[in-house]
């Protein structure tokens, strides 16, 4: 049976160089929005293949989006170690090797499709990171993931990560409080988590389908440092079933002051 293989690839800066006969099989484009002093360089690929028996056209596709200092001095090239780090399931240690990761979602895909013409539905594999929030103190980053690669429904994520700025290291909670105020924070947190997912205060959170260790509310260390104060964020799947989505258990900064040990803010 034919098959139609049409391949566009959009890749930013670092991949933009070409031969002519490359160039007639891909369009390489740079981009950069402006934050402040930071550069966003977008890496991008698309690919599509077509079926013989139908008409529709079921895409691949990979985007990455991330803020990076071009030509950075000392302090510039922490902060793109720091975005990086994020990135570091995925064995990424420089913008060189989302091409990799790129080729290697595609080509897994075009053969998932050679051996299954009819699948329905494309794949992608998406990845933006921003930063939300800075100070002299902390780099405060998002990052949102989407992907879906078959199966009954795509993943979503959020992930935060803050860093202090001098050294470049990932602040961890314990090193953001103070040890005798983790217990406080703790129950702060239960009621914002609760108040978020409207459970009431009497409700069993393991009953409710919840999968805190020993049915007990904890801490995540996927939280972000704002002026506003504190967000704790829960992922699908991590404390209860996809079907019940994600939570989010958010701390202003007049409840949490007197714990800091690290005060990002001043």
């Amino acid at each position: 049976m034919k098959k139609t293989l049409l391949l566009l690839l959009s890749i930013a800066t670092l991949f933009s160089c070409s031969d002519d006969k490359k160039q007639e099989q891909s369009t390489n484009t740079t981009t950069a929005e402006t934050l402040g002093k930071t550069n966003y360089e977008t890496f991008k690929a698309v690919e599509h293949i077509k079926a013989e028996s139908t008409d529709s056209i079921t895409p691949a596709s990979f985007s990455v989006k991330i803020p990076l200092y071009v030509q950075p001095n000392k302090v510039e090239k922490r902060f793109n170690a720091s975005v990086l780090s994020m990135f570091a399931q995925d064995s990424v240690q420089s913008t060189a090797d989302f091409q990799m990761q790129m080729n290697e979602l595609l080509s897994e895909y075009l053969q998932t499709k050679k051996e299954f013409p009819e699948m329905p539905g494309g794949w992608y594999l998406q990845n933006d990171v921003e930063l939300t929030y800075r100070s002299e103190k902390v780099w405060a980053f998002t990052k949102t993931s989407s992907e879906f690669t078959g199966g009954a429904h795509g993943n979503y994520s959020v992930t935060y990560a803050n860093f202090i700025p001098a050294t470049g290291k990932k602040l961890t909670l314990k090193e953001v409080f103070k040890e005798e105020f983790m217990n406080k924070l703790t129950e702060l947190a239960e009621k914002a988590f609760r108040e978020d997912r409207n459970i009431k205060d009497s409700s069993s959170l393991q009953q409710l389908g919840y999968t805190f260790k020993d049915g007990q509310f904890q801490l995540s260390e996927n939280f972000l440092l704002t002026d506003d104060g504190i967000r704790f964020f829960y992922n699908a799947y991590e404390v209860a079933p996809y079907a019940m989505g994600t939570a989010k258990a958010d701390l202003s900064l007049e409840q949490i002051q007197s714990g800091l040990k690290y005060n990002w803010i001043k």
